[in-house]
């Protein structure tokens, strides 16, 4: 590859020109968000009706009842957080699935052995939400006076935790490691495609709430396609090798 400004010969998974520092366009052209979810959504449509099953699944056996959780244990922060640390595992294993099209329900099950990880995975993030709860507004261990700045500090500490460990669940199946070496592969290794993994996390985050108030029906393809496009960024990712050499 040569860099658009000097034209001198780089790396072909360069982000800046080791001679000019010219920002290449290795994220335009082969780490683009938008090219990840157009590129899965070309590959879901053609097979959508085949990923119902597995929607209707993952809504009634698991979406629901950690839903209820979170609505009964509203006022019982640290019973919740117990519970959810319980709960959520189950939502991840799907990440286990070589084809969520072809879902069949006896593949959920044969993947639970993964729970484990994703039980870890669970318990890490929800110490970091803990601890930037408490450090910003002093709940549910002290009361502090309210504080708008750093009720925005933590909202912002919130979206930039999702956009470092969006990749996590793909890193941790794909290279069969632990959720801590995860973790730091895909903060060290997504430096430079932050903002791309935010995106992915956003713009999916908006489609699964937007398809929840449409009565639901959105969700059967909402679902399987959030799962998909996660993957697909993480196959592009593995492409450009951006976290291997953290593992």
């Amino acid at each position: 590859m040569r860099c658009i400004e000097c034209k001198k010969d780089i790396d072909e998974f360069a982000f800046f020109c080791t001679n000019c520092g010219t920002e290449t366009t290795i994220i335009k052209d082969k780490l683009s968000a938008k090219q990840a979810i157009r590129e899965t959504w070309n590959e879901i449509k053609k097979d959508k009706s085949k990923a119902y099953i597995f929607s209707i699944f993952y809504v009634l056996i698991i979406l629901l009842p950690i839903c209820a959780a979170a609505f009964l244990l509203r006022d019982k922060y640290f019973i919740l957080n117990g519970t959810l640390t319980l709960l959520i595992p189950l939502a991840l294993i799907p990440f286990e699935f070589t084809n969520i099209c072809d879902f069949k329900t006896g593949n959920y099950f044969a993947n639970l052995k993964s729970y484990p990880k994703y039980l870890l995975f669970t318990l890490i993030n929800i110490i970091y939400f803990f601890v930037i709860k408490v450090v910003c507004t002093g709940e549910p261990v002290f009361s502090f006076v309210f504080d708008p700045i750093l009720h925005l500090v933590r909202l912002v500490l919130v979206l930039y935790w999702a956009a470092i460990v969006i990749p996590v669940p793909f890193i941790m199946n794909r290279y069969n490691v632990n959720p801590f070496k995860a973790v730091y592969a895909a903060y060290k290794g997504g430096a430079e495609t932050r903002w791309q993994q935010f995106f992915i996390a956003f713009i999916m985050f908006v489609y699964i709430i937007v398809s929840t108030l449409l009565l639901g029906f959105g969700l059967l393809v909402t679902l399987p396609l959030t799962f998909l496009v996660i993957r697909h960024y993480g196959i592009m990712s593995l492409g450009c090798s951006l976290y291997k050499k953290y593992l």
